[in-house]
């Protein structure tokens, strides 16, 4: 058993020899042994080594600080894991992957260190390669770990924070808390910069030196914003000779309607009954141009104008249930209201209630499209899904095709009859949910009714 054990050893001592370098020290430093590849690798013979500091190795390239916590280390009994950059005989430097392993002598009693080292010499030199490679990227590049501390970055990221080190910095301090650790969602960030430039960052999660990090990568994004911004407004422009056509026929229909009933009403001044109807309807057409002139008023105005504060969907959707109470008892349909009212979003009451207004009126309007008396019914009901707080107004109507589907968002298109609707109802609407955040969609099938989903990003 003992000759087994011994056997071993030696094969153990062999395959060290024949792979690591290896070297034995004193408690002071002083090479006591070492094998052929640690004088193959430092240049020195066995003769020059034996005796002398392992001093005779140093570079230069590490600190005080750095070797007095490794002998801080072994000191405590604990093994020392680390990469020394040490130097040959000749003055060119190579590193080496180090353990260093303290025990004592059975013999002497005397404390000493087992080094076993790995030339990774040609490694280091593909990092600086691949760091010159990565500081020459055209974007920024950084590794941060589970703790949010920084563990990498080229130069372009040491140059946007003006930072000649960053290794270190929590990734908080450095995006002036707007950044999300650990998220691999695509973020936009403005820093505080008198550039005022934009960046966007992408994280994903992998492996650095075998430890779980996060990559992030960083793009200046500045000059494609304004690009986006010149072609919206560019957009915008182009679409006021389209408005400019509905506009014609939406406001001078019932402006026509308005001097027609005036003068009826001049020619009936004597009948007060007539008189009193024409004015009804001379007031419901001011009505419909107002509301004309307000959403085109909304549609041009920037998103940054909306205010918003934490509002109660529950509460808006109440009051647009009451505000239409009579019209939905007259026409025969039942709303049922399934939302929870402990909800809270970021949006502006008023604007909210005019968007859940044009949703359930919309719905109105197809449920009776349908010609059925059997059954009239809209639901609306809020959920959670998707990293998204949704609220869908859900109808059993007439439905959309799917030619009009791709027009629903077009300004002053409708597929109502005329003098129903404005055609501008659901382009306001999405305008509004976006600036706020979130988004507007229509999901219909024809003949199977419609729900429209408010969409509001956790």
């Amino acid at each position: 058993m003992k000759s087994f054990a011994m056997k071993n050893l030696n094969l153990i001592h062999d395959a060290l020899n024949a792979s690591a370098i290896v070297a034995i020290t004193d408690a002071k430093g002083q090479i006591k042994w070492v094998n052929e590849m640690f004088c193959h690798i430092s240049g020195y013979s066995e003769k020059e080594l034996i005796g002398k500091n392992h001093r005779i190795l140093k570079s230069g390239e590490h600190s005080k600080e750095f070797y007095q916590e490794m002998w801080r280390t072994i000191a405590q009994g604990k093994t020392w894991e680390g990469e020394i950059k040490n130097r040959h005989k000749s003055g060119q430097p190579y590193w080496v992957k180090t353990y260093i392993f303290p025990y004592q002598d059975s013999e002497t009693g005397e404390k000493e260190y087992v080094s076993i080292r790995w030339d990774i010499t040609e490694k280091k030199e593909d990092e600086v390669n691949v760091n010159s490679l990565m500081d020459s990227a055209m974007e920024g590049l950084m590794v941060y770990n589970l703790n949010e501390e920084v563990i990498w970055a080229n130069q372009w990221v040491r140059d946007i924070f003006q930072k000649p080190v960053i290794v270190g910095e929590s990734v908080g301090d450095l995006f002036q808390g707007q950044y999300l650790p650990f998220s691999n969602n695509t973020q936009e960030l403005r820093l505080n910069h008198d550039t005022g430039r934009v960046f966007e960052t992408t994280t994903n999660p992998f492996f650095w030196k075998g430890k779980r990090s996060f990559l992030v990568t960083i793009r200046d994004v500045t000059e494609r914003l304004n690009f986006e911004a010149q072609m919206i407004q560019q957009d915008r422009l182009s679409s006021v000779g389209l408005m400019a056509a509905g506009l014609a026929h939406e406001i001078g229909t019932p402006l026509g309607v308005v001097r027609g009933r005036a003068e009826l009403a001049l020619m009936d001044v004597e009948n007060s009954e007539k008189v009193k109807n024409h004015l009804i309807e001379i007031e419901s057409q001011i009505d419909r141009i107002s509301n004309l002139i307000q959403s085109l008023l909304q549609i041009s105005r920037g998103s940054n104008e909306a205010k918003t504060s934490e509002v109660c969907p529950f509460q808006v959707v109440e009051k647009v249930k009451s505000f239409l109470s009579f019209e939905l008892e007259q026409k025969g349909i039942e709303l049922k209201v399934e939302v929870d009212s402990k909800l809270k979003v970021h949006a502006e009451f008023n604007s909210l209630f005019q968007i859940f207004l044009n949703l359930v009126m919309n719905a109105i309007y197809a449920v009776l499209a349908k010609k059925s008396s059997d059954g009239n019914q809209i639901r609306i009901y809020s959920q959670i899904e998707e990293g998204a707080l949704r609220f869908v107004v859900e109808d059993n109507g007439i439905g959309i095709s799917k030619a009009n589907q791709a027009k629903l968002f077009v300004p002053f298109f409708t597929s109502k009859e005329p003098g129903q609707g404005t055609g501008l109802g659901l382009v306001v609407s999405r305008k509004l949910m976006r600036s706020w955040g979130g988004e507007l969609e229509i999901l219909s099938e024809e003949g199977k009714g419609a729900s429209a989903i408010l969409s509001f990003y956790l």
